[in-house]
């Protein structure tokens, strides 16, 4: 059972599919707390589930739990058609896929129980967080691998943004989530780790909240969209040089544009001016993702009709553009 092909992605999705239930659910319940207090959070008070813990439980199980898992399946479906080759272990997959449903589950419960690091994106405790750690060990492992034994060559854009993701996260995920700060050695008043004092924090933790989006949801998705909408339209990839624009300018310029969010705060003037500066930059990828898929749309839109994952996809590819 777990070595059956193509295991690994079904039961990542499967598993998307059943966590964005549970962050719609939370969704609710806090939309009718801001709409009428007194209807709700009554019943939940004798549960401690505060709006402020029903908020990051929310945030967390729809980042982590359903779009990670779906992005992933995502991958774990297109690496094989784009490699020629197996995947190098369908039972580290399935284990993978395991293991990342516990460690959800752990992070709602924790929670709920008001165990935080009190960090924006970053509320998981330091045991979670090291067991996101070993999970995005073992899933790039499986991706390394897969490619090492490719029997087609060349690499398609979409292994380029997957190779990306596996090499830059797992650092920005140590990074940002201060995991050299354990329970052990933590300072007063933060008992489970993972933060930093003053505004050393808010510059570290706004550098993992702006980078889990741009190096981990958008380099998974854009690369999950580059195979999907040639494939779904019939049509060729616009243009394999601009793919590769795209993806080296991302690398170089999403990386350092955190500090916008903490423009006229108290941190140092030529950080907010750097991550301006580069935020400017970010036309450049963005554009050239959109202006690709727009392109390779051509004379296919009629298509977006009748064909509803390409609708998604084609209106995706559309509101890229939003970033800038």
């Amino acid at each position: 059972m777990f070595d059956q092909e193509g295991s690994t992605a079904r039961r990542f999705i499967y598993s998307a599919v059943f966590w964005l239930i549970v962050p719609i659910t939370y969704g609710l319940l806090l939309a009718l707390h801001l709409w009428k207090p007194s209807l709700i959070f009554p019943w939940l008070n004798p549960l401690h589930l505060s709006f402020g813990r029903l908020r990051p439980m929310h945030v967390n199980t729809a980042a982590f739990g359903w779009l990670s898992m779906a992005q992933l399946g995502a991958m774990f479906y297109i690496v094989p058609r784009l490699t020629g080759s197996k995947l190098y272990s369908e039972r580290l997959g399935n284990w993978t896929v395991i293991i990342w449903n516990i460690a959800i589950l752990m992070g709602n419960v924790t929670l709920a129980l008001g165990m935080t690091q009190g960090r924006e994106y970053a509320e998981f405790i330091w045991p979670i967080d090291i067991g996101v750690m070993l999970l995005l060990a073992m899933a790039g492992y499986n991706l390394f691998k897969t490619l090492g034994q490719r029997k087609e060559k060349q690499l398609y854009v979409s292994l380029w943004y997957f190779l990306g993701t596996f090499t830059w996260f797992p650092v920005i995920y140590f990074i940002g989530n201060v995991m050299w700060v354990t329970p052990f050695n933590a300072p007063v008043g933060q008992p489970w780790g993972g933060a930093l004092q003053g505004v050393n924090d808010a510059i570290v933790n706004w550098f993992y909240g702006h980078n889990v989006v741009g190096l981990w949801f958008t380099t998974l998705g854009v690369g999950a969209m580059y195979y999907l909408i040639p494939k779904l339209t019939g049509n060729p990839l616009y243009s394999h040089r601009l793919s590769l624009i795209g993806f080296w300018t991302i690398a170089f310029t999403y990386i350092w544009t955190g500090t916008h969010h903490l423009v006229w705060g108290p941190v140092p003037r030529w950080t907010q001016m750097l991550a301006i500066t580069f935020s400017v930059m970010m036309i450049i990828p963005v554009w050239t993702v959109v202006w690709n898929f727009v392109k390779t749309m051509e004379g296919k839109w009629n298509l977006i009709l009748g064909n509803v994952p390409l609708r998604f996809l084609a209106l995706g590819s559309i509101l890229i553009g939003r970033h800038i």
